[in-house]
């Protein structure tokens, strides 16, 4: 006999399987990045509405949590990257600060200019 799931748990098991087929994605395509497969596209990207575009999306779950999220990206910061995998990158990261956070934690994310480079923290 077949047994029937609670909506809840067929939910949960949804989520599951979709988060694990984005980090099988992810696998993937770092793995074609890291052997030249997959060529990069580079072009100048404002890393400030970068970030902004990817909290947004995340902001019923920082207000459920009571994040305190403070962002130090001076608005005219560039870099020369390809958007796509920089926007992969930085979603997976934001993602998972927001998702496994404490509640009532913080979220702090900073760039700061380097010689030929930008530490993002």
């Amino acid at each position: 006999m077949t047994k029937v799931l609670p909506k809840e748990e067929l939910q949960r098991k949804l989520h599951d399987a979709i988060r694990l087929a984005r980090l099988i994605e992810d696998l993937l395509i770092l793995s074609q990045i890291e052997s030249r497969a997959v060529p990069l596209r580079l072009s100048t990207v404002e890393i400030a509405p970068l970030v902004a575009s990817l909290l947004a999306p995340l902001e019923i779950l920082i207000v459920q949590k009571r994040l305190a999220v403070v962002v130090n990206i001076p608005a005219e910061m560039t870099v020369s990257a390809d958007p796509d995998r920089l926007r992969q990158i930085f979603a997976n990261l934001i993602d998972n600060a927001v998702k496994y956070n404490s509640d009532g934690g913080r979220l702090d994310i900073s760039a700061l200019a380097q010689l030929d480079a930008i530490r993002m923290s």
